[in-house]
């Protein structure tokens, strides 16, 4: 069984085309990179995933279940963070979590708190007082609280800082373990190549490639050459070993191999 599938996925904004045939197929328990620049077509399919909009054409599913607008049924098990989360000013980051734990008929107060505690958030501040990183950690709580199946996480590190952003992928790789599938955009290629299992690459509204990271270290290890740490490099060789895989040098450099199919070719 697929956990998010699509095929020929479609979607036009009057003239403009913002994705086109865009056809994923996500396994479960895999944690998913989907990697772009700006203006990709990222969020536009994960909306269309979510049931926010509907495609012009082409078709997705969630968990076998066909995604449509109206259809709750197939977002059931999903937790969702939008790049452009709306949440309500007025309203301390508790209360906030609170009104969505409710909506969803109820929560973990427990696992909430230890959340709210691991990502660093003052949870008794008013979110209209609240700086990027702190705002997006509300909405990083709101997304995790449930525990859901299926994570759908649209930019989820923009405002975090290193010692945070480190914290969360300790958090996501804790939900893999327990048996969630995570989706999550990025167009910082850094702070998902070491925590995704596979990367689907989007250009222009067209998927280019979609590649796991032994794939990638397969085609990238012939050629490419950098000057890793110490620690960078015993990580690095103890991955290579743990995947079975034959290499010849002493350095790899995931990152060109990433940006055969990230440029923008008008970049």
């Amino acid at each position: 069984m697929s956990v998010i599938r699509t095929t020929k996925l479609t979607k036009t904004f009057q003239s403009v085309r913002a994705i086109s045939d865009v056809d994923i197929d996500i396994t479960p328990g895999a944690i998913t990179g989907f990697l772009g620049p700006n203006g990709a077509g990222k969020s536009t399919t994960m909306n269309i995933l979510m049931g926010f909009i509907a495609a012009s054409s082409g078709e997705a599913w969630l968990f076998d279940e066909k995604v449509s607008v109206g259809n709750a049924a197939a977002r059931r098990d999903v937790g969702f963070l939008s790049n452009s989360t709306a949440l309500d000013k007025s309203l301390t980051a508790a209360q906030e979590i609170e009104y969505f734990g409710h909506l969803a008929g109820g929560y973990d107060k427990k696992y909430v708190a230890e959340l709210t505690k691991r990502l660093g958030l003052d949870a008794t501040q008013k979110i209209g007082k609240l700086s990027t990183g702190n705002y997006q950690k509300v909405g990083l709580v709101i997304a995790l609280m449930h525990k859901p199946k299926l994570l759908v996480l649209d930019e989820p590190t923009n405002g975090l800082d290193p010692l945070v952003q480190a914290e969360f992928n300790k958090i996501i790789l804790d939900l893999k373990e327990s048996g969630s599938t995570i989706f999550i955009s990025s167009h910082i290629l850094s702070e998902v190549q070491e925590l995704c299992d596979e990367f689907i690459f989007i250009k222009r509204g067209k998927i280019v490639a979609q590649l796991t990271k032994r794939e990638l270290l397969a085609r990238s290890h012939d050629n490419l050459t950098v000057r890793p740490s110490a620690k960078q490099r015993e990580k690095l060789l103890a991955f290579l070993k743990q995947q079975g895989i034959v290499y010849k040098i002493d350095q790899v450099d995931l990152e060109a191999e990433f940006m055969k199919y990230y440029e923008d070719d008008h970049a």
